[in-house]
């Protein structure tokens, strides 16, 4: 019986670890995002197969659950929403990791997800779990050019704005996610914690 405990006080989380107690836990990992690649750090997974070793190394040390962002084929500079493309990365993350979570990205990302529909596509892939963002987020940064070898982006992108996200797209994307068994990641962004937490 694990009782009631403050999970937050790390001398408690140290003893409950050594004692064997701690409650179950998901790692999550997120493997590439939907922003910096390979520019930023050559090791980021960005091919469908690199996904999927990467992802079968988290799993192998005891990630349960992987979030997803697929990169273009012909331009892994570029994220895509394209359901053949999650389903290829799914299908290979499948392959060599037969009962890990899949949670496919419906955030986009700063460059061709900009629609409503595109940003919905990745649940046509039939993941267990799908990304849900409940409100705006407001983000500024830059996304550094690619140097050679790497191609497709030949110049810096800044970028400063508010992804909206209205109460409908919220329950619009829920309703999807409910009748195709999909199950939500809630998503609380905020720029005061300097990022979003998950639910």
């Amino acid at each position: 019986m694990l009782g009631v405990w403050e999970c937050t006080n790390q001398q408690e989380w140290l003893k409950h670890w050594a004692k064997g107690t701690l409650p179950p836990l998901i790692i999550s990992v997120a493997i590439t995002g939907g922003l910096q690649g390979k520019e930023l750090n050559p090791n980021i997974p960005e091919t469908a197969t690199e996904q999927a070793e990467q992802t079968y190394e988290c799993y192998k040390i005891g990630a349960s659950m992987v979030h997803v962002h697929c990169r273009k084929p012909d331009n892994p500079a570029e994220v895509t929403t394209n359901p053949n493309d999650y389903r290829r990365v799914n299908g290979l993350i499948r392959e060599k990791c037969p009962d890990i979570i899949i949670n496919n990205s419906t955030g986009g990302g700063i460059e061709g997800a900009e629609t409503e529909e595109s940003r919905l596509a990745p649940v046509q892939a039939n993941p267990e779990i799908c990304s849900l963002d409940m409100g705006p987020l407001a983000f500024h940064g830059m996304v550094k050019r690619r140097e050679p070898p790497l191609t497709g982006r030949p110049k810096d992108i800044v970028f400063d704005g508010v992804s909206s996200t209205t109460f409908g797209e919220t329950e619009r994307f829920a309703k999807v996610m409910l009748d195709k068994g999909i199950k939500p990641e809630i998503e609380v962004f905020t720029q005061g914690s300097g990022g979003w937490c998950t639910i």
